[in-house]
């Protein structure tokens, strides 16, 4: 909100409505919006604001009595102050207003200028730094590996933002305030003003800007050190310089540039040398968070140039924070909501959609035919500003790829993303992931190139009858009988007499301190701080409180879980009701639902996999090696015990031949006759099996073949000697894979994929293209050993990058970066989804497991930033992976419903009574023992269909692992990783030494259950980022079975007792990331390090 001092009838009121630009003449650069943090433009006088530009465009929204809010259309926030920092508001459409608590105000500041003002803070919102522009000799410069402009949850410009550590250059979080270096000219050179490409610089920590007693430019001065490290010391009289380069092939000339990526070479070469590559032999680059120099070799890594945080909340009203106001036209607000035609008078006819973009006949721009459908265009919001051009006739929307084509697709994500940008002659359709504008050529075609100029590149929006508002309110998701997992920033358990949420609301009360982000100032200046997610609501009393992240749930009888879904993707892929009179949403009727006596076994057999899978996980987790035969013998028979269900439903199902090919008691034969219940089910897709559900199990066992299974057999081998049989699936029984084909290509894939009208087909030739692309990366992966050179494993990323680029160039992903690549490839999962080809989506899954696991050896204890960049996937990547889950888990859920039609007595096979007494209890009470004690009439006096529901809670749901922090091992069977997120390092070293916590604390934890060692884990593991306050924590989680690669990895905000625990070798600083598919849940006790799986 902002207030005006005076009238506001004569200030303000003119501008309501209007979108407008801020520009400060005394840098001479607009206010900018990008997400949710708050810049500034490039430099640019106010009299010549371009009209491409969007995140320098606020909307005044009338927020009466003289208060008014500058609302970005194009990332859909508001401008906020708050105490030390200015931001972006949460997402909120402008006619939110209300929702803001904090109250601004706008106020004259002499001439035709304004400043914007907290009155809570009294603060001014102030421009201190120009954010872009050149370089100059004396500025204090942040220097980041990675490429982000603004603010992400590593803080400013991303996770891989320069410092000094230990008098080195080291690449960690940005944080709130990253530090910078100053650019110094070298001594005696008489440089000044702008830094060209080419100059040599000095890099000093110190900001003396002269000779001192340690010599030029202080006591911290950059320099190359003998291990080729940038390290940092006396300047002494003649400092080490290094040049500033453009990166190979940009183009890039003249001055460096804030934003710009450059190279920082040691040596003086200005090209490309023979035998080093460019700029010579010396030349910078990330190595383990280090700044090393080597080789330039053919793509030398860039590094980003950015300003000190440019905007600051200040006391005093300085020139740095008066704005005078500059009309800007934004023509997507106008636009979002409307049904259009696009017309190009170059070629006097309309853009059109149908399976690819195209031109339509001959047609003036005020004559359209009532019979045209795909010349007819519904606008639709879609992200961060930009919109989706959704075609009528398909109901598609146009898809730039990046070989220029334009095609039309049902997903909506960076390939279908446009922004319009208004020129005197008409409108440009820009696509800004490929940087390319939409242009009608020859009469006939439509493609994407660069550049904004050309008359086929204008068009004229003409408004056509139809179209709706796009623009969703606030979705909200409520959840009953389940709470947030981890502590709510409204709860301090150390101090619960004055903060401890609120009591006597009703539920829209509750939700309501959510949406005004309300909480006690008893709770203190941290969860003042919070973005509330969530809130849980008990009725009982009418309890409510607060969470920052809601992304796992819990089960608690009595508490309600209110949670804000993302309308355009994230949180509201994973909503599934699982209430019993509520449908399950699968994209298909209920037609399997009515089974017949026939159909009896092969329900069973559909309960009885994921029973199997559960109980042998969940043994998994239990199993620690003992090293004696009889605990060896114990634990045989238990493998025996608890697939004894499985195992009478698969002999009911293969008659005579059960016994035979699965005898009971042959545990070596277990994986066999899982796989070989996974040929019986695909046999009856899609009639009897849906391909959800099938996914589902795939998912499943390709996970315990790959991880679970080999877990095991370490653990058991290192009791006894094992000698288990081992057998393929008999012919009879093996998985019809006649429709698999070869993986052969005629033509290139993108051409295949434009000669094919059938989806079907489509589909067909993705998969066999994605098979090719997996054998292929198999084979350069194979060629790494574990003494392989850093060179060669950057040979090997740009391998992998040639063999993924074909599939990313039609699927969407970033062929460099392989987890982006993983992630991606879900897609074409979802979309075989829609189709019956089972074998293929068996193929692709198996696959895919296979090369994760290959890829996560690779990786163990290396530098991959090359092809493995955890911090560097597409936002629309992890969308496909979790929509493609969803879909698995609704599968999973309807295949329950199916066993209600066998009654119980039919399910009470099925399951071990003790394990449903077991389930029958909260997860937090699974540490009592006695619960092994329950007896049958135990289990039967409850609902049984609840109890089996509670069996399944944990498995099917798509995940993200990381581990950050401190790593360590118990017995080489039971890992865990812990690192500071926000609060207390007391709290953290609490955790790691296993007291009592006194404070409150945000903490990443991880851990493993299985082979682990310091550098690879494999098992049953699980990651979260949790508050915990006083006392002794424990935790519930969901887990899932993955093998996952730990690397070197420090920060100082996430591990803050050294790279080492206090100098103990044996917990280090770490980190890994992965995905996986959760199968059970478990509770682990950060006090005893105990955990207990369900």
């Amino acid at each position: 909100y902002f207030k005006v001092v005076g009238t506001f009838h004569q200030l303000v009121e003119p501008y309501v409505g209007r979108s407008l630009a801020l520009h400060n003449a005394a840098h001479n650069v607009f206010l900018k919006m990008e997400n949710d943090v708050i810049t500034t433009s490039p430099t640019k006088a106010a009299n010549d604001f371009p009209e491409g530009w969007h995140s320098e465009k606020f909307t005044v929204v009338d927020g009466r009595r003289g208060l008014v809010g500058l609302h970005s259309p194009y990332y859909n926030r508001f401008v906020q102050i708050e105490d030390t920092e200015i931001r972006g508001s949460g997402s909120l459409n402008s006619y939110q207003l209300s929702e803001l608590s904090d109250k601004l105000v706008l106020t004259p500041a002499g001439g035709s200028t304004f400043a914007i003002f907290n009155p809570t803070h009294g603060k001014y919102l102030q421009i201190d730094a120009v954010g872009t522009g050149c370089v100059s000799y004396g500025h204090r410069v942040v220097i980041a590996q990675s490429s982000d402009a603004g603010k992400n949850q590593c803080g400013w410009y991303g996770c891989r933002v320069g410092d000094m550590i230990n008098n080195k250059m080291y690449f960690g979080h940005g944080g709130s305030t990253p530090y910078g270096f100053y650019f110094r000219a070298p001594p005696g050179s008489g440089k000044s003003g702008c830094i060209s490409y080419g100059d040599a610089v000095v890099i000093a920590y110190t900001s003396n800007g002269g000779n001192t007693g340690c010599g030029w430019y202080g006591c911290r001065v950059a320099a190359m050190w003998g291990d080729n490290s940038m390290g940092f010391g006396h300047g002494t009289a003649n400092p080490h310089v290094f040049y500033i380069r453009p990166q190979p092939n940009s183009g890039l000339s003249g001055h460096a540039q804030y934003g710009h990526g450059v190279i920082i070479a040691y040596t003086n070469s200005g090209g490309h040398t023979s035998n080093c590559g460019w700029y010579g032999c010396r030349v910078a680059s990330m190595i383990n968070n280090d700044m090393i120099f080597g080789h330039g070799g053919a793509n030398p890594m860039p590094f980003y140039l950015r300003p000190i945080r440019p905007i600051s909340a200040n006391h005093l009203l300085s020139a740095s924070a008066k704005f005078s106001i500059v009309d800007a036209f934004n023509p997507m607000q106008t636009l979002v909501g409307l049904r259009v035609g696009f017309h190009n008078a170059a070629s006097n006819r309309f853009l059109k959609l149908h399976g690819t973009a195209a031109a339509s006949p001959t047609c003036d721009a005020g004559a359209m035919p009532d019979g045209w459908q795909a010349e007819r265009f519904d606008i639709v919001f879609a992200t961060n500003g930009q919109v989706g051009i959704k075609g009528v006739y398909e109901n598609k929307y146009i898809s730039l790829q990046s070989t220029g084509s334009a095609v039309a697709s049902s997903n909506l994500a960076a390939w279908e993303w446009f922004v319009l940008e208004h020129f005197e002659d008409g409108f440009a359709l820009k696509n800004v992931h490929h940087n390319k504008y939409l242009e009608m050529y020859n009469n006939c075609c439509i493609r994407g190139t660069a550049g904004s100029d050309g008359a086929g590149k204008r068009f004229s929006i003409v408004k056509l009858p139809g179209g709706v508002d796009t623009v969703p309110p606030a979705v909200w998701q409520k959840v009953t009988n389940q709470v947030c997992s981890g502590e709510p920033y409204t709860r301090d358990q150390c101090h619960l007499e004055i903060c401890n949420g609120w009591s006597g609301l009703t539920e829209a009360g509750c939700k309501a301190k959510c949406e005004n982000q309300e909480v006690s100032a008893s709770c203190g200046h941290r969860a003042q701080r919070q973005l509330c997610m969530a809130a849980s609501y008990q009725p009982s009393g009418g309890w409510c409180q607060l969470y920052s992240s809601c992304g796992l749930l819990q089960a608690q009888s009595g508490v309600h879980v209110l949670r804000k879904v993302d309308p355009y993707g994230g949180m509201s892929l994973l909503q599934f009701n699982t209430d019993d009179d509520d449908d399950i949403r699968l994209d298909r009727d209920d037609s399997l639902l009515q089974i017949t006596d026939a159909d009896d076994d092969l329900t069973e057999l559909g309960m009885a996999l994921p029973l199997a899978l559960i109980n042998i996980s969940t043994f998994q987790t239990k199993l620690a090696p003992t090293n004696t035969s009889n605990s060896l013998d114990q634990h045989l028979d238990t493998l025996t015990d608890l697939v004894s269900g499985f195992y009478a439903v698969l002999h009911k199902e293969m008659k005579e031949d059960g016994p035979l090919y699965c005898p009971e008691g042959n545990v070596g034969l277990i994986p066999m006759c899982i796989a070989l219940s996974t040929c019986l089910l695909q046999a009856k897709v899609p009639s009897k099996v849906s391909m959800e559900f099938y996914g589902a199990m795939m998912e499943q066992v390709a996970r315990f073949e790959e991880v679970t299974w080999e877990t095991i057999l370490r653990a058991l081998g290192k009791e006894g000697n094992l000698n288990l049989d081992s057998a393929t699936i008999p012919s009879k029984y093996a998985c019809d894979s006649r429709d698999l084909g070869n993986h052969s290509l005629a033509q290139p894939l993108g051409a295949a994929l434009l000669q094919e009208d059938s989806e079907m087909e489509r589909r067909l030739i993705m998969s066999r293209a994605l098979q090719r692309s997996v054998e292929s990366s198999h084979r350069i992966l194979d060629s790494v050993f574990w003494n392989s050179s850093q060179h060669q494993l950057d040979s090997v990323a740009e391998q992998l990058d040639s063999v993924w680029r074909p599939i990313c160039d039609e699927l969407g992903c970033d062929s460099s970066n392989y987890l982006d690549v993983f992630l991606t490839s879900h897609r074409q999962s979802a979309m075989l989804l829609q189709t019956n080809m089972a074998a293929h989506l068996r193929n692709e899954i198996k696959q895919r497991m296979k090369l994760e696991r290959k890829v996560q050896e690779v990786i163990a204890g290396r530098d991959a930033q090359k092809f493995w960049r955890p911090d560097d996937y597409q936002d629309a990547s992890v969308e496909s992976f979790h929509a493609y889950h969803a879909k698995g888990r609704a599968g999973i859920e309807h295949m329950l419903k199916r066993a209600r039609k066998l009654g119980v007595d039919k399910m009470m096979l099925l399951v071990n009574q003790v394990d449903m007494a077991f389930h029958k209890r909260p997860l937090e009470q699974a540490f009592d023992h006695e619960v092994s004690n329950l007896s049958l009439a135990a289990v039967e006096s409850g609902d049984f269909w609840d109890d089996l529901a509670k069996v399944f809670d944990c498995i099917g749901y798509g995940a993200r692992f990381t581990s950050t922090g401190y790593s360590y091992s118990f017995n080489d069977y039971v890992s865990l990783a812990l690192g500071l997120s926000a609060g207390d390092s007391a709290s953290l070293r609490g955790l790691i030494e296993m007291q009592e916590l006194t404070v409150w604390a945000s903490i990443y934890a991880a851990f493993a259950v299985g082979a682990c060692t310091d550098i690879f884990w494999v098992g049953a593991q699980a990651s979260m980022t949790a508050s915990f306050g006083c006392g002794y924590p424990r935790l519930s989680v969901t887990v899932g079975f993955i093998a996952a690669a730990l690397s070197k990895w420090y920060s100082p905000l996430v591990c803050p007792f050294g790279p080492t625990y206090f100098g103990w070798p044996n917990i280090k600083c770490s980190q890994a990331h992965g995905f996986y598919v959760t199968t059970i849940c478990c509770v682990f006790d950060f006090r005893t390090n105990e955990h207990n799986c369900r």
